[in-house]
């Protein structure tokens, strides 16, 4: 699409147009934080010794309550050294926590038992990889990374940009993984799937254009908690596609209330994070923020790329019902609409670039996780999501030249609404999953139920000439520069409704220096019409304080689509 095409030769320009930032908490002089400590089953620790010390030797020391959590209040912003202790457990510090003004900084310690025979576990850098029994090529980016990471913007998804196995040409915010396009790439949000995490993603267009990717991210900066990228080699609790797998935790809202206000040339972002305020031990961030770039580029005098608007309403909220129970509610609203009419054309260089294009998308997520602590050492989460896309678009030409001169924008010829395409996509489902500690290890056990409802048409209004095609589309003759599109080749529909379903089995073998992840994955997938086992295998081997081998092998099916 030529949205495509224009902002890759513009995409360095929104990185050097400046933002406003007014904050409701601009002004406060300290910040502080929220600490929470957890034993390694997710269940709080009360009457832990949490100690907060400055760089200049100043301490404070407090204890955590029955819900494992303690706040820190009235600290000067800069960095600390928080440590966490208690009798039955191993002590656990975070060497660098910084402390920013107006705001409450969530620091999360998770403690093991004391007969692990190890006296205290400093955390001096970030985890290599979140995922302990997984591929070594598995990374985990906290918000800070996803948030300072060189040329992202404070994009999440292009801040994943260098990771192991992953290839991203920075001019999209999506990548691509051993040679798999981007759709080809699992992708869940707080759990849940759902592809269009990026704006202005291509059905129709050039071909590099359609397997790019989208442009922007539908996160806002410091949005996304935590972002666990496997190239490959993941667990039988994820199938469906074998290229790679993302996983994107929303941040929760913070125990004190702030609230942000960011102004641009091409529009606003609103930020709330604390508190609810009418739900007793709720938390919510909610984002909201609508950008219309086609300002932008007016005032920038780039009026040929066309006028991209892009809006996105995100709202998460976390209740602690009781000691053993967890509810989140999860709402994502990402529209998006593109259009370039003969005004566009008009302006762009030596009108060669004569296409008018229109779309415009629908997405929205709407989820609901519920957490139980179950017995001694069992978790069990629950997760229930609709999700819809509904997505529109057409594709036409202008012909503006004429001897001896321009015409004016009232009489050029135009053809609009050459190629239509209409894709609808509904889907609702649930996902469990179910975590114990045994004497072997771990076992994990899960189950996945979808109901998918889809609709796609594209059809072609007349015979259309095309210059640009590929190097395998049918040509009579061979020796000509130029195919024919024709309604019988292109005019399609697929309409179907179809339920599909997955259940899987793991169990970690904990064998002094060696991790043994053994599992299997059933699925039935209704589109088609087919079963598949999956079996999973996955070995680590600590050799040295500073070395581990590991080595992954299973299955993995990609989904027809």
């Amino acid at each position: 699409m030529y949205i495509q095409t224009q902002l890759r030769r513009h995409v360095r320009v929104f990185v050097s147009i400046g933002t406003l930032f007014i904050a409701t908490n601009a002004f406060a002089a300290t910040g502080g934080l929220r600490v929470t400590v957890n034993s390694e089953d997710g269940r709080p620790i009360a009457g832990a010794e949490v100690t907060v010390e400055s760089r200049g030797n100043e301490q404070r020391t407090v204890s955590t309550a029955v819900d494992g959590g303690v706040l820190v209040e009235r600290l000067e912003t800069g960095l600390y050294r928080v440590t966490a202790t208690q009798a039955k457990y191993v002590g656990a510090a975070a060497p660098t926590v910084r402390v920013v003004r107006g705001k409450t900084v969530p620091v999360e310690f998770v403690l093991r038992r004391d007969d692990e025979l190890m006296e205290e576990v400093v955390v001096v850098a970030d985890p290599i990889r979140s995922d302990s029994y997984g591929a070594a090529s598995s990374t985990y980016l906290d918000r800070e990374h996803l948030r300072t990471a060189t040329g992202s913007g404070a994009d999440a998804l292009r801040a994943l940009d260098g990771l192991p196995g992953l290839l991203s040409t920075g001019e999209f915010a999506n990548f691509t993984v051993r040679g798999r396009g981007p759709r080809d790439n699992l992708i869940l949000v707080d759990g849940f799937p759902y592809d269009e995490v990026v704006h202005f993603d291509s059905s129709l267009g050039e071909s590099e254009d359609i397997e790019g990717g989208g442009r922007y991210s539908i996160f806002a900066p410091n949005l996304i908690d935590g972002a666990e990228f496997s190239p490959g080699g993941w667990s039988a609790a994820y199938g469906g596609r074998n290229g790679s797998l993302l996983k994107l935790q929303v941040a929760e809202g913070n125990p004190s209330p702030s609230a942000s206000l960011r102004l641009d040339i091409a529009g606003a972002e609103v930020v709330y994070d604390g508190p609810s305020g009418f739900i007793r031990d709720t938390s919510i961030i909610a984002s909201a923020r609508r950008f219309d770039f086609g300002t932008l580029f007016e005032t920038i005098g780039e009026e040929g790329i066309g006028n991209p608007v892009m809006t996105d309403v995100i709202v998460k909220t976390r209740t602690r019902v009781d000691e053993d129970d967890t509810l989140e509610f999860l709402l994502l609203h990402t529209p998006e609409r593109y259009y370039r009419d003969v005004s566009h054309v008009l302006h762009s260089e030596n009108f060669e670039d004569r296409e008018l294009v229109e779309t415009a998308q629908d997405s929205t997520l709407f989820g609901v996780t519920w957490t139980r602590l179950a017995g001694v050492d069992g978790r069990w989460e629950n997760r229930f999501y609709h999700r819809k896309t509904d997505k529109n678009g057409s594709e036409g030409e202008a012909f503006p030249e004429s001897t001896p001169s321009q015409l004016p924008e009232d009489l050029v010829p135009v053809r609009e609404g050459i190629l239509k395409l209409n894709e609808r996509e509904t889907e609702f489902g649930w996902r469990t999953d179910f975590y114990s500690a045994n004497r072997f290890g771990s076992l994990r056990t899960g189950a996945r139920i979808s109901h998918f409802d889809l609709d796609f048409t594209i059809s072609l209004a007349d015979d259309w000439i095309r210059y640009s095609f590929d190097e395998g589309d049918f040509r009579p003759d061979p020796g000509r520069r130029f195919i024919v599109l024709t309604p019988e080749q292109i005019d399609s529909n697929f309409a179907r409704a179809k339920t599909s379903y997955a259940a899987f089995a793991e169990q970690v073998f904990e064998l002094s220096s060696w991790d043994i992840r053994a599992g299997a994955r059933y699925e039935h997938d209704g589109f088609a019409t087919e079963a598949y086992w999956s079996p999973r295998l996955s070995v680590n081997r600590r050799l040295s304080s500073t070395m581990q081998l590991s080595g992954t092998v299973g299955s993995f099916y990609q989904s027809p689509r």
